[in-house]
């Protein structure tokens, strides 16, 4: 008995000593856990010591984590901005520099091979290692010393901070920023704005697989239904004679599926900006408004700072590792951007030597492609190296196809021109000067210098101006060039003539309605054409125009800040009574004996008949539109476009030519090319409405009325790590269901599908500066200032946001201290 009691001891002590070294464990991992939290936090009171200052810098950060940064001079005051926004998005800084760079599978792995050698091979690498070059040769270049002094910031920060949590998940280190990663991130910027890397290959297999009789009810040919006079309208050129390539088709087909990986921050996909001058608001001076439209991500796209110092203000709202604020605003003016949506990449189908595949015919002579090899590192695998190649038009981007595809096939290899690639792009020292320009001509001479991507700058002052300029550098091409289509590389006839001027771009100044608006939508300057682009459907510009337009207002003279916030938060979609109209007309014309015609149909077709064309969250007719005009898009297209359909609904044309089609009874897309009879406008929207409610029936019941758009459209903001499970739950913020749709003013895009529409893009912010009193400017973040899952400013904007708010964006110093929740001193 002794010795079982011994043994039951001796087995309690092993046990205690077993349950106490798994507390100690447990407690060194959370004591570890906690260290290694709390030295990724952000600083935001006390005191660092800041290389290269030349004078002590203060920071005030309000309520909403933002830093209001006062220094003796501009290069202090960038060398700050540097270490606060990288203590609160460095791996969001780092991500932009990596995808434009082409070295992403060094975090990711291989998984992010296919990315890298996308970005390899447009060579935005190659125009980022020339423009530090330029800068390095000008070391007295303003911008080059402010560029210097904020990625000196960022790089003191990670010297001396440990690494955000992102990097302690992944293993990996990061790299001290160069004047190279400017280059790289507006690459990327660039790339996020251009269309035609989906939409050319597609427009171009379309003019050759069907005709210039299904061509021509599709965009560009621009509406005259909208917001869009009858001059507007352009036909298309006659198709150009180049065949459809096969090699180019694959590559679209790998770039819609890079574009849905792992993408540190959304694309940029539309925007809306307005300025009213002094005679349209109440109190006689001009009101900006801005919300730009970005693929949602966690951190924000934005982050906000504000910058004073003894000759300088600016309240900015910046790019991840860009030093120059891209909305702005100072104490004399403020400024906002849409996307211009002008076609700044052709395509040209080379001829190769079929003796030396690195030779290609241009002129009447064999040209010598130029060769250079990239390494592409990849995390836990041995190196990859690629060969990209480039012809006098650019890199040659059917060498990325997949499988492989020879030349004999008679698929010859296609460039890429790109405007953003020409050496004397210097779109970065365009920003800085937008940013120092203290009026309305010095900031029409810095606009004047973006090249690439093109932007509708919308601008406001003090002094009463209202103005938009289209910035950008236009290809002056061949009047025989359509530039959609895919040119003719060997004969030199299809090349561009270099650019246009200036004077060129359309522009609105001051015009007498006092109203300038973009909707992403076309306007010229002088009667001249429409310059080509891949302008967004007219929903929105429609919307603005019934709302912001005095002769569809009553001569609106009164506007107020708070009456155009409910402007920015408009959720009716304008064009969706053409639609409306026409169902409710074809179904009307139905036999009385359709059997189709049942209690839930009715039911249906009531909310359909009251709907006022919104999307609140409790609407029921939105959620039948929606699904309708799914079911719409799906009979029209998808039988002559069959496996190109997927790709086709992810471009501007989908839902631009749907309108145009819809005005077209005779349209040759109505026809279904699987039947053997000819179907009518009428019988494919009747069919589209019987498909919608038997999908919903099946998806909800069969009462109608617990069909709300609640329950179909919700929003959840996703950081890169966050689509790996269970990491969502750490780094995303959401979900939430959202009111709005992809038709609206405040604009709430998704892809198609059946069941459910997720939200991919978003007002990136909503901004409203009136020119009476700046320190009255207001605006919102979708999320948080802070990358930080841990950090109370990382969400502390979402529900806000989601629920239409705004909140102050403080530049009056008394205020900002009253709201102060942390004072930061750097030091030299």
């Amino acid at each position: 008995m002794n010795e079982l009691n011994d043994g039951i001891n001796g087995m309690n002590r092993s046990l205690k000593r077993a349950l106490l070294l798994v507390l100690f464990t447990c407690l060194a991992l959370a004591l570890w856990g906690y260290s290694t939290l709390q030295g990724q936090q952000a600083v935001r009171d006390g005191d660092i010591d800041l290389n290269g200052l030349l004078a002590p810098v203060e920071v005030l950060y309000d309520e909403w984590g933002i830093p209001h940064i006062y220094a003796e001079n501009q290069q202090d005051a960038l060398r700050a901005l540097g270490y606060v926004h990288a203590q609160d998005r460095l791996f969001q800084m780092d991500l932009l520099r990596r995808t434009g760079a082409g070295t992403l599978s060094e975090l990711f792995g291989e998984k992010m091979l296919d990315a890298d050698k996308l970005f390899r091979t447009l060579s935005i690498n190659q125009y980022a290692t020339g423009l530090a070059q330029q800068m390095r040769q000008q070391p007295e270049r303003e911008d080059t010393r402010l560029i210097s002094a904020y990625q000196s910031g960022i790089n003191q920060y990670i010297a001396t901070r440990d690494k955000p949590l992102e990097y302690q998940i992944l293993r990996v280190d990061v790299a001290p920023f160069t004047l190279e990663d400017i280059g790289h991130t507006m690459g990327y910027m660039a790339y996020s704005f251009a269309n035609a890397f989906k939409t050319d290959p597609l427009y171009h297999w379309i003019a050759q697989t069907l005709g210039n009789d299904y061509l021509n009810d599709l965009a560009p040919i621009y509406l005259n239904t909208g917001y869009l006079t009858p001059d507007s309208r352009t036909k298309n050129k006659t198709a150009n004679s180049v065949a459809a390539n096969p090699k180019l088709v694959s590559v679209v087909d790998q770039v819609l599926e890079i574009n849905d990986s792992i993408f540190p921050a959304g694309h940029f996909i539309g925007s809306n900006s307005w300025a009213l001058s002094s005679e349209r608001t109440q109190d006689g001076k001009p009101i900006l408004a801005n919300d730009p439209h970005i693929g949602i991500a966690v951190p924000a796209v934005w982050y906000e700072a504000h910058i004073v110092t003894p000759d300088f203000e600016v309240y900015g709202h910046y790019l991840a590792g860009i030093p120059f604020a891209m909305l702005g605003n100072n104490r004399h003016h403020a400024w906002g951007l849409t996307m211009f949506e002008n076609d700044d990449i052709d395509f040209y189908q080379e001829r190769a030597n079929n003796d030396n595949h690195d030779q290609v015919w241009h002129k009447d002579q064999w040209q010598q492609l130029a060769l250079r090899e990239e390494i592409i590192r990849i995390k836990g695998e041995d190196p990859v190296t690629i060969k990209v190649r480039t012809s006098s038009h650019g890199p040659i981007i059917t060498d990325l196809a997949k499988p492989a595809i020879k030349l004999d096939d008679s698929s010859q290899p296609v460039a890429m021109f790109w405007t953003f690639l020409d050496p004397r792009n210097d779109t970065v020292n365009a920003l800085y000067q937008v940013n120092a320009a203290s009026n309305m001509q010095q900031f029409e001479s810095a606009v004047a210098e973006i090249w690439a991507p093109g932007l509708n700058i919308n601008y406001a002052d003090t002094d009463g101006n209202i103005a938009m300029w289209a910035s950008a550098r236009l290809p002056n091409r061949p009047p025989h060039v359509h530039s959609m289509m895919i040119l003719d590389g060997a004969s030199g006839n299809d090349d561009i003539n270099d650019y246009l001027d200036f004077s060129h771009n359309p522009r609105r100044v001051n015009p007498a309605n006092g109203v300038i608006f973009s909707a992403n939508h076309p306007y010229q300057r002088d009667n001249q054409d429409i310059i080509s682009g891949y302008y967004t459907p007219a929903d929105r510009a429609e919307r603005l125009n019934q709302l912001l337009n005095p002769e569809n207002n009553g001569n609106k003279k009164d506007w107020t800040p708070e009456q155009l916030k409910q402007v920015q938060l408009d959720t009716k979609g304008a064009l969706n009574s053409n639609l409306r109209d026409l169902l409710l007309s074809s179904i009307s014309s139905r036999e009385p004996s359709d059997s189709s015609q049942s209690s839930i149909d009715q039911q249906a077709l009531q909310f359909i008949q009251e709907w006022d064309l919104g999307y609140p969250l409790d609407s029921i007719a939105a959620t039948i539109f929606e699904r309708t005009y799914f079911f719409t898009q799906q009979e029209i297209f998808n039988d002559e476009l069959g496996d190109r359909y997927e790709i086709f609904i992810k471009t501007f044309m989908a839902d631009h030519s749907f309108q145009q089609i819809l005005a077209n009874s005779e349209s040759p897309w109505w026809d279904n090319q699987d039947t053997d009879t000819r179907e009518s406008r009428e019988q494919i929207l009747r069919r589209a409405w019987q498909r919608a409610l038997a999908s919903l029936q099946q998806q909800f019941g069969d009462d109608p009325g617990n069909w709300q758009w609640s329950k179909v459209h919700s929003i959840e903001h996703p950081h890169p790590l966050g689509k790996v499970k269970p990491l969502n739950k750490l780094f995303n913020v959401g979900p939430f269901a959202i009111d709005s749709s992809k038709r609206s003013l405040s604009k709430m895009s998704y892809n198609y599908s059946e069941q459910h529409y997720r939200v991919t893009s978003n007002p990136s912010t909503r901004r409203i500066i009136p020119l009476s009193d700046i320190e009255q400017a207001q605006g919102i973040n979708p999320v948080g200032q802070s990358g930080n899952p841990f950090d109370p400013h990382f969400d502390d904007q979402a529900a806000h946001y989601n629920q239409g708010g705004y909140r102050s964006q403080l530049m009056n110093r008394q205020s900002i201290e009253q709201a102060a929740s942390g004072r930061l001193q750097f030091h030299p």
